[in-house]
């Protein structure tokens, strides 16, 4: 788990399906399933690259360079400033990324030319079912969320977290004017570790204790793969998980990071109640809309940190719950999650060209 002295190695193989940079150690030769490569460009490099032993498919990722052509998938990132070239055979496919909120970047929910395959938390305007594949922000399985049969107690107890709210900005004018509401918070509830560019130069934040000081020097790969980040999410009790703008199904890292980690996201779900079924259960978050104020919210935030029954209540009771108890919203979202991405991406591949 991020905030262990574990290798960068340990932290890739949380991808499913992957086996490692050598296709010879991954695939046997009994499996004659067909071999899909996959060259990403941009961001899409931070996925682990290698093989990847699929349900259909034998799965390789590597890095693309333009000019070379000997790949069956292109997988490219929105946005980009390297737009698809035609496509070179009738097997060949291209995939766009994105991660962008459509409200922010309204552009990327519009198809564009030469792509076949759009991945997105939503699917785009006037793209076909075929052409979507699903992803969510979650970039883990879901035994890092719910208690497993030999739980070795992985999410720290009450009594080892700082009883202070962390926050990870980095845009800080957004359309859910989430600073502001940050701002109120902190009125009532002073002991905040603040992060990111939003706060460069915010004297206001408390020094981070050594324990968390630790986190910082831990590799990052990237916002979706952040060891630092997700360190400091371990030690504290509280996040601050407010998105950059309201919008059904675009539910981010933001949250997710937080309750991986056995913190207590402070989230909103604006007007878009819908979003609130992507919530694994009702007391997985301290939801701003389910109080009277934000001073209120601020108190009960007080009662939390200074009683472990409540604490428990929101950190780990819903995660012995049977599976039944929990939201499908959830399921899903963990289902089609960025770590299960290269091999659905491999498969839809062997689907979509059985034909040609």
């Amino acid at each position: 788990m991020p905030g262990k002295e574990e290798t960068d190695v340990d932290f890739m193989t949380r991808t499913s399906g992957f086996c490692g940079s050598s296709p010879t150690k991954c695939f046997p030769p009994h499996n004659t399933s067909r071999i899909v490569r996959v060259g990403v460009l941009s961001w899409a490099a931070h996925f682990n690259l290698g093989a990847y032993s699929c349900p259909l498919t034998r799965c390789i990722l590597y890095k693309h360079e333009r000019g070379q052509v000997d790949y069956d998938v292109l997988l490219n990132t929105f946005p980009t400033s390297f737009p698809f070239p035609p496509l070179k055979s009738l097997r060949t496919r291209h995939a766009e990324i994105s991660m962008e909120s459509s409200i922010n970047h309204p552009s990327a929910a519009t198809p564009r030319k030469n792509v076949n395959l759009f991945i997105r938390y939503q699917p785009p305007k006037d793209a076909n079912r075929g052409q979507f594949l699903p992803t969510s922000y979650i970039n883990t399985e879901m035994d890092d969320f719910l208690a497993q049969d030999n739980d070795d107690n992985r999410w720290l107890d009450h009594e080892f977290r700082e009883p202070a709210i962390a926050v990870v900005i980095s845009n800080c004018n957004t359309r859910s004017k989430r600073v502001d509401i940050l701002t109120e918070i902190l009125k009532s509830f002073p002991r905040v570790f603040k992060l990111g560019k939003c706060f460069q130069g915010d004297k206001s934040s408390q020094v981070l204790p050594a324990t968390l000081q630790k986190c910082l020097s831990l590799p990052r790969r990237s916002p979706m793969w952040d060891k630092p980040k997700e360190c400091i999410l371990k030690h504290v009790m509280f996040v601050f998980s407010v998105e950059n703008s309201f919008e059904y199904g675009y539910i981010t890292e933001k949250m997710w990071q937080p309750l991986k980690m056995g913190a207590i996201p402070v989230y909103s779900i604006g007007s878009v109640h819908g979003n609130r079924n992507y919530l694994p259960h009702p007391d997985a978050a301290l939801m701003i809309e389910d109080f009277e104020s934000v001073e209120q919210l601020a108190r009960y935030m007080h009662q939390v940190a200074k009683n472990r029954t409540l604490w428990f209540k929101h950190a780990k009771a819903w995660r012995y719950l049977p599976t039944a108890e929990l939201s499908m919203d959830f399921f899903s979202a963990v289902n089609n999650s960025l770590v299960t991405l290269p091999c659905r991406l491999c498969d839809w591949w062997s689907t979509d060209t059985r034909e040609d």
